[in-house]
């Protein structure tokens, strides 16, 4: 999990750029929603953490994973859904 993690994190640097092209963002805008993931990681990731050393079934939760990873990068490469769903989606994927 944490090699996938991290070859996935370098994507966020370039989200910026990304949200300014695709979204006419403002890049104060775009920042902002490249932060999201960070804010929401402070707070999900030790209760996720909790959730998977309670239920178990850790390959579950990594195919899980993956799986919410591929569709959040779907959402932002093929549609203009406001990209504050994915991306909110994306830090719960990971």
């Amino acid at each position: 999990m944490i090699a996938y993690s991290s070859s996935i994190t370098g994507c966020f640097l370039i989200y910026r750029v990304f949200f300014e092209r695709k979204f006419d963002f403002s890049p104060d805008s775009a920042n902002t929603v490249n932060s999201m993931v960070y804010i929401i990681s402070a707070v999900a990731s030790p209760l996720l953490g909790l959730l998977v050393d309670k239920v178990g079934k850790n390959v579950f939760w990594v195919c899980i994973s993956i799986l919410g990873s591929i569709g959040c990068h779907a959402l932002l490469a093929f549609t203009f859904v406001n990209p504050y769903v994915p991306m909110v989606r994306k830090r719960f994927s990971l």
